[in-house]
């Protein structure tokens, strides 16, 4: 089954909970994001800007894009 959530910054402790959760059933988890890079024109957080953040607090982390 694949569940898919589209949360404002403002639920992100509701995000970590839900992936906490997730991981715990040893199922797998995906955060798409929608840069790669960082840019100064679109004001999102970047896959290489988060990949640490993910990375220091899950174990089997994978980071991958389509570039």
């Amino acid at each position: 089954e694949i569940e898919t959530l589209v949360l404002h910054k403002r639920d992100f402790k509701i995000v970590m909970e839900k992936i906490s959760e997730e991981i715990a059933k040893n199922h797998q988890v995906i955060v798409v994001y929608p840069l790669v890079n960082e840019s100064e024109k679109i004001p999102y957080l970047s896959l290489s800007e988060g990949a640490s953040f993910w990375q220091k607090r899950f174990k089997n982390v994978y980071i991958t894009s389509g570039q």
